[in-house]
């Protein structure tokens, strides 16, 4: 999300988990209307903690502590 100097170049950021809410302020500064059907949905659990143990659950917070806090994502 940074350069090598550690430096934001972005403005704003989409989330695909909050694909349509995200998308709002860049299609209405377009002023496209824009419909993005779901396609090659898993069949897998939507509940993806159930593929986590903890340790791997520790893991992947350590190492993407910094967008968890931004985000606001939780385990």
């Amino acid at each position: 999300m940074a350069d090598a100097k550690g430096v934001e170049r972005f403005l704003a950021f989409i989330r695909i988990e909050h694909l349509e809410e995200d998308l709002q302020p860049f299609v209405q500064h377009l002023g496209l209307g824009l419909s993005i059907p779901i396609a090659n949905m898993s069949e897998q659990n939507r509940d993806y903690r159930k593929y986590y143990d903890d340790l791997l659950a520790e893991f992947v917070g350590a190492l993407c502590a910094e967008d968890i806090r931004r985000f606001g994502y939780h385990f």
